[in-house]
């Protein structure tokens, strides 16, 4: 109900449509309807629906509805209201109820509500309800109603409530492992700082584990490992910024190799990065490569990327092609095998040199193969980047036949963006056929450039249709520029998806 009011929302069905989906539940018809009713102006209609909104259960709209309330000096009005949602099951107007009562002194009736607010599920709520248990000294009720709402603000909470060293700890990790990394990076730093070493040490290995389950869980969901970090090129491989471990997940790492190195000699943090670089870590393997090469140690670097190919790591294979990409004195067709050696391993950057050396050859169908073959496992920048090559190249045909090709994840978002890169009229006949293809895109952007190209019937017809298919955005915008022209306000028949006031159809431009 609720969608099909948002695809005839300027339609006099809309509100009634709302209306009905509102009165099933609907919260979100209900934010709907509101902001319609706001939209034309019938304030009082607005305040109704905000209401029902709250009493179906939205905690936003409550809170928002109360502050007015407040600020007008409407108390009974807001009391009445927050009773019936508290009444009706809203853990947000239970709790707003239970802390009114506490400061009025009705600690009985607080109580009461408190208990049904613990029995909710948001976990929003429960940690404010956790908040208001800790101020009043109740260590084990906030510590239930945290672990309650088990999320990672939450078990971060609860990490600050520990007692004792072991439970802060266990505390600390759970937190960690739902996402929340604080409370263990804060153990970890204070046990270094007072000289545990040990502990330190054991804690950034909690960390690190859970980082590497991580990784591991990323790279076994993808066919290709993009080892960018961006849009630049890897044009040294001895360069952390480039590689595929988001900065936030390599301080345990980092620190711990910081730490044996002050506490155990130069080179202790070696068999930490070492023993993770053997799992996979190629962040792990740059920094012991940069390590070794550092203290002039060339040779044993040399043995250990040579060691990492051999077991197949495709960065250490990505590197080795690399390196042979940009050495003259190697043969053409080694550089090749090297190449797809490391895009067979999952190398990301190797496929895109492979397309890239292609298309220069002019060998533009193994170029699509390349291209179309890293698209196809999730990797869509070489793609998207031949498509913009060719069309800079003056190849705007062979540009779309490729952006057509595409798989049908990327397909839409490749000929959105090769469209609006068109400038003009040059985009239309793209957009013809992206209309013919149903993308929902496609209608809006071809009336802007209808519109500017003086078809403004066929640009109002295409903008009508966009907005049934929930795009507002085309005709908002032809409506505005209209208004300026059109003494007689027919303009706002637009924003009727059609309509006149009066509810008849509108007459074209």
């Amino acid at each position: 109900m609720g969608q099909a009011a948002e695809a005839r929302w300027r339609d006099a069905e809309a509100a009634g449509l709302y209306q009905r989906a509102l009165d099933l539940g609907d919260v979100k018809a209900g934010q709907e309807l509101a902001w319609l009713w706001q939209e034309r102006q019938r304030a009082e209609e607005s305040r109704r629906v905000q209401e029902q909104t709250a009493l179906a259960g939205d905690g936003e709209v409550l809170e928002e509805l109360l502050e007015q309330m407040l600020e007008q000096e409407q108390y009974q009005q807001a009391e009445q209201l927050v009773r019936e949602a508290a009444g009706r099951g809203s853990p947000t107007a239970q709790l707003h109820l239970a802390r009114a009562l506490v400061l009025d002194g009705e600690t009985e009736e607080a109580t009461r509500w408190y208990a049904e607010v613990a029995r909710c599920s948001d976990p929003d709520i429960l940690r404010a309800y956790a908040d208001d248990l800790r101020e009043r000294g109740d260590l084990d009720g906030a510590r239930a109603a945290l672990r309650a709402a088990g999320d990672r603000h939450a078990m971060g909470e609860l990490a600050a409530l520990a007692a004792g060293t072991a439970e802060a700890e266990e505390a600390a990790r759970e937190a960690f492992a739902a996402g929340e990394a604080t409370p263990l990076k804060d153990l970890a730093e204070r046990a270094e700082a007072e000289g545990r070493t040990a502990d330190a040490e054991r804690l950034y290995g909690n960390a690190i584990t859970v980082f590497e389950r991580r990784r591991r869980q990323r790279e076994e969901g993808v066919d290709l490992i993009d080892f960018e970090a961006g849009p630049r090129s890897l044009l040294d491989y001895l360069n952390p910024a480039v590689l595929p471990m988001p900065p936030g997940e390599t301080w345990a790492l980092r620190q711990l190799v910081a730490l044996l190195d002050t506490a155990q000699g130069a080179a202790a943090g070696d068999d930490a990065l070492g023993q993770v670089a053997r799992a996979g870590n190629s962040w792990a393997l740059e920094r012991l490569l940069r390590r070794l090469r550092e203290r002039g140690q060339d040779q044993e670097a040399q043995a250990l990327l040579d060691s990492e190919v051999e077991r197949g790591s495709p960065w250490a294979l990505w590197v080795q092609a690399h390196r042979a990409v940009h050495d003259g004195e190697v043969p053409d067709d080694v550089r090749r095998a090297l190449l797809e050696r490391a895009a067979a391993a999952r190398a990301g950057q190797a496929v895109r040199t492979l397309m890239e050396r292609a298309e220069q050859a002019e060998r533009r169908a193994e170029a699509d193969q390349w291209a179309l073959h890293a698209a196809a496992r999730g990797y869509t920048t070489p793609l998207w980047k031949l498509v913009q090559d060719r069309e800079k190249a003056g190849l705007p045909e062979e540009a779309e036949q490729l952006a057509w090709k595409a798989p049908a994840g990327q397909r839409s978002w490749t000929l959105r963006r090769l469209a609006q890169d068109r400038a003009g009229e040059q985009a239309v006949p793209l957009l013809r056929r992206a209309c013919d293809e149903a993308l929902a895109w496609a209608p809006g952007m071809l009336a802007e450039r209808l519109e500017k190209a003086g078809e403004f019937v066929e640009a109002e017809c295409l903008a009508r249709r966009a907005a049934d298919a929930g795009d507002r955005q085309a005709l908002e915008e032809l409506a505005a520029r209209r208004k300026d022209d059109d003494p007689d306000r027919q303009w706002q028949a637009l924003l009727a998806n059609g309509l006149t006031a009066e509810g008849s159809p509108a007459a074209p431009w």
